[in-house]
């Protein structure tokens, strides 16, 4: 039996799914790919819940520190903190470097957070020098900081772009990816 491209055309996202995995050989006699389940949706709907009260509490929360939080401050464990922050950027360098190495997907979200840690990293830096070291800090944040960190965070955003088109082009042949695709959840629920 030939399949052809108007019979692609015409199936489901599930359907070019299933056919794929079978074309691959890894499709069990039971289809792997279910409709959207209730615990795919009740996650959505959580994070969505989680994520929308927790930037309108963070507005007041903002404006309060605006307004009440000290111009100086000595800060207990200065160096605890700092050199904690940075074995995190350290960490998550060497989880990039690793999941670049086995070029695995995840470093998507390594590299995106290693770039997001060095812009908050100087921005304390920059804010926080004092005067004798304002100079140094402002350099290293334009010359190294600001530019890597967006050296990794296009990169991660590259790569989502080209999973996301690849996606895309699977579930719907000719299609290509925006950044107001929608996620399909006949695809990506759990299994």
């Amino acid at each position: 039996m030939a399949i052809t491209d108007r019979d692609i055309a015409a199936m489901s996202a599930r359907e070019r799914v299933e056919l794929i995995e079978r074309l691959r050989g890894s499709v069990p006699d039971q289809p792997r790919v279910p409709g959207p389940g209730r615990r795919g949706n009740r996650r959505r709907r959580i994070a969505l819940g989680v994520a929308a009260v927790s930037s309108v509490l963070l507005v007041p929360w903002v404006v309060y520190l605006a307004f009440h939080l000290p111009e100086r401050h000595l800060a207990p464990n200065w160096t605890l903190t700092w050199v904690g922050f940075d074995i995190g950027l350290i960490l998550l360098f060497a989880l990039t470097a690793f999941l670049a190495w086995k070029r695995r997907i995840l470093v998507v979200l390594t590299a995106f957070a290693a770039g997001f840690m060095l812009l908050a990293d100087a921005w304390f830096d920059t804010t926080t020098a004092g005067s004798d070291g304002r100079l140094e800090a402002i350099l290293s944040a334009v010359l190294i900081e600001i530019p890597l960190a967006i050296f990794l965070i296009s990169m991660s955003l590259h790569l989502l772009w080209r999973v996301s088109s690849l996606l895309a082009s699977t579930v719907r042949p000719g299609a290509s990816a925006h950044w107001r695709a929608r996620i399909q959840s006949d695809v990506l629920d759990d299994h």
